[in-house]
Parts: C-alpha cells; structure tokens; sequence
C-alpha cells in the first residue's frame, strides 16, 4: 500500500508534458478565436464597403441634371458592385424619387414621383413606402427626396463562428443638389 501511495504521489508531482497538454486543450480555442475575429471582422468590413458605396451612389445620383433612365439604373447597379467587390448578380440598387404633399391623408404623407430597381430588386410603389416613412426626414411641401436602397447577399468565410448566410441592406436619403428634382424617362 505505501508503494501504490509512493508512486501516486510521483505521478502528481511529475510535471513533464503539462505543456503538450495544455496546448492540446488552449489550441483549438485559440484557432477558434483567431478565425471568430478574422470573420466578424470581415462582416463588419463589407457592412461599411456596403455603406460606403451605397452613399457614393446617392450622391452621384443628387448631382445628376440630365434625365435618369432605367439603362443609368443598370449602371448604379455595377457601379455599386464594382465599389462593393462583389458580383453583379448578387447586388439590387433601388432609386425612388419622393415627394410631401400636405393635402394627402390626415396630415399629408409622402407619395412616390417615380421608382426603378434593378438587379434584383422591384420598384417602391406608394403603398410599400409607407413602412419606410419613420426613416425620412421631415421636409416642406412638394419638395423632393432621393431615397437609394441597395442590398447585396453576404456569406461568411467559415461556418464555425456562428454567422449565416444574410442579405445587408443599406439606405441613404438625400436631396437633389442642383435641380429641384431628378427627372426619370421610362425609356
């Protein structure tokens, strides 16, 4: 018996190859880590690239004077891709032109002038404006606003950290700079 305790007492007080162990039991975490940050990083650098592009198209788009078409909306679109680094397929750019008139509803509301999207986003109609109102800053009668959405879908480099696949979606609101409106042609 006080063999059996003798070496019981060796063996704990042994400390060869605690290093090999911990590292066994920290490396993992650490990798972990190391790839948990490299991600979240990378997410939160495409939401500001995002960001950033959506607001260089709105003001591209406030300093415009000559007439807006559908063709200049496809070429927002890769534009914002290019600005964005990512493919043209999986970017939408929405433009609508807004306006306030008071004599609508109870207290006036907002009213779409004209709307076009392209990638794969669909036009804004007045009647899907109106859960966007709380985003819009107050303006006077029948001014107008530039209202620029853009999306683009996001998949995460690793699956590990928690992170999905997700659509960011990104807004400005702006006023035409020069003109008092940005005028549209269908055609």
């Amino acid at each position: 018996m006080k063999r059996i305790k003798t070496r019981l007492a060796s063996f704990l007080r042994d400390t060869r190859g605690t290093i090999t162990a911990e590292a066994l039991v920290a490396l993992p975490l650490l990798i972990w880590a190391h790839l948990a940050t490299y991600q979240y990083f990378d997410a939160f650098l495409t939401i500001a690239r995002n960001d950033k592009a959506t607001y260089t198209l709105a003001d591209m788009i406030s300093r415009q004077t000559g007439t807006v078409t559908p063709t200049f909306i496809d070429g927002m679109n890769t534009l914002y891709a290019y600005l964005d680094r990512s493919e043209t397929t999986n970017t939408a750019v929405r433009v609508t032109c807004l306006s306030w008139n008071p004599a609508l509803g109870a207290n006036g509301e907002y009213y779409v002038v004209w709307s076009d999207a392209s990638g794969t986003g669909t036009p804004l109609t007045s009647d899907t404006l109106q859960d966007l109102i709380s985003k819009f800053p107050v303006i006077a009668a029948s001014d107008t606003l530039i209202l620029v959405e853009t999306k683009v879908g996001y998949t995460p480099s690793f699956k590990i950290v928690g992170m999905k696949s997700q659509e960011l979606n990104s807004y400005v609101v702006t006023r035409p700079r020069i003109s008092p409106q940005v005028v549209y042609k269908s055609s």
